[in-house]
């Protein structure tokens, strides 16, 4: 199959397909010739490998433009995209695992119930993105941008998201489950009903989060700033608040039992002693 550009100066060839070049794009309007392009080279979540053999097929799409283009339901496992300008693209029920994102640019992209596991987000600019329901599982998101995000019901378990940014976020019963949110900021983020079991909080910022009928069994919250925070109803059994900040917090109903509270600071100001 020779190389067939299509109206916005998309290439797919057979010889992307077998990994021996790449795609290269630059859109300006929105298309639905990118579906028509990724349905060539990745029919299915599994044409990649079997197309290639032991080879993964990677199609390079770096710095490349997509901005509101319609990409829905298409299949960009392994994908470049580092750089990439995706501001408001349709990329709902796309397949991104383990693609390469970083540095890419986001913002109120639409991915809803998208497949974005073991891939690399490393500092991309996302904030208002729609992530509800999207398998999230091993992502790295460290130090992105994720500002305000819907990521309501999302699974990110095992994901990394060391310094990142989820003020104001919404992740409403989404998984956290052995997630590294060390040093991330949270401020005004809601938890609701969230899974955090095990999940590494430490330095972590929280102040105004509501962290109502959470799961956080053995979570590390050392350091951590829950400040004015709503744990109501919250399950904290052995978890470490180790030096933690809950001045102004609420934890009615919490249950805390095995949990750790050295050099923590309760919610009237006083220091913990064994609990607070």
């Amino acid at each position: 199959m020779s190389g067939q550009p299509t109206a916005t100066g998309v290439i797919c060839t057979a010889e992307a397909c077998r990994c021996s070049s790449s795609i290269t794009a630059t859109f300006v309007t929105p298309t639905s010739d990118v579906r028509a392009c990724f349905g060539q080279c990745f029919p299915t979540p599994t044409s990649a490998e079997q197309t290639c053999g032991e080879r993964i097929c990677t199609t390079i799409l770096g710095h490349a433009n997509f901005r509101r283009a319609d990409m829905r339901r298409a299949n960009m496992s392994h994908v470049v995209l580092h750089h990439a300008r995706l501001d408001g693209a349709d990329l709902r029920g796309v397949s991104l695992y383990k693609a390469d994102a970083h540095n890419a640019e986001m913002r109120k992209a639409n991915l809803a119930g998208a497949n974005l596991s073991w891939s690399n987000f490393l500092t991309t600019t996302m904030p208002g993105i729609d992530l509800s329901r999207a398998d999230l599982t091993g992502v790295d998101m460290t130090r992105a941008d994720l500002t305000g995000a819907n990521l309501e019901h999302a699974n990110l378990t095992a994901a990394a998201l060391m310094g990142t940014s989820l003020a104001g976020a919404n992740l409403r019963g989404a998984t956290l489950s052995l997630a590294n949110l060390y040093n991330a900021d949270l401020t005004g983020a809601d938890l609701t009903g969230a899974v955090l079991f095990r999940a590494n909080l430490s330095w972590a910022t929280l102040n105004g989060a509501r962290l109502t009928d959470v799961n956080a069994s053995w979570a590390n919250m050392t350091s951590t700033k829950l400040v004015k925070a709503k744990l109501d109803n919250a399950t904290l059994t052995d978890v470490v608040l180790l030096a933690a900040n809950l001045r102004g917090a609420t934890l009615e109903g919490a249950k805390t039992t095995g949990a750790i509270w050295n050099r923590a600071t309760c919610a009237n100001g006083s220091p913990a002693t064994t609990e607070c």
